[in-house]
């Protein structure tokens, strides 16, 4: 199976990269233009420049993947969600936050209810991850 992974550049991502290939998946990950993927590169991670704003743009990393793994914000859902729907992909597994709970109306939580809305909406076979708290 192949996975694409967006967010392989943080800190989370990283750690989610080094597993999938640890278990024998095909990883490649989206990555900005200016992103250090030096350490991907290293681990033989085929690297696709994109922007998660453009959801034309994705079209190239979904090239070949039976699934996507989005450790990145959940804003860019929306983005992501309807780039794997025109792409054929129907797996997909985002990270969001706690803040989808929260009583106090920020932009913050805004941008996670409505990321999360466009997965639920999507079609995909999504599952939606909130870690409370994630440690180094």
């Amino acid at each position: 199976m192949t996975v694409l992974v967006t967010g392989g550049t943080g800190y989370t991502g990283r750690y989610i990269v080094e597993a999938l290939l640890a278990a024998g998946e095909s990883v490649q990950c989206l990555a900005r233009p200016a992103s250090d993927t030096g350490h991907l590169k290293a681990l033989g991670v085929r690297v696709v420049e994109g922007d998660l704003e453009d959801s034309g743009g994705l079209a190239p990393a979904l090239e070949g993947v039976d699934a996507i793994l989005c450790a990145s914000h959940i804003r860019f859902a929306r983005h992501v969600s309807e780039a794997c729907v025109r792409a054929g992909v129907t797996r997909a597994l985002f990270f969001s936050s706690t803040w989808r709970f929260s009583k106090v109306a920020t932009p913050e939580v805004s941008a996670v209810i409505e990321g999360e809305t466009a997965v639920e909406e999507s079609g995909l076979d999504a599952t939606l991850l909130r870690p409370t708290m994630i440690y180094g």
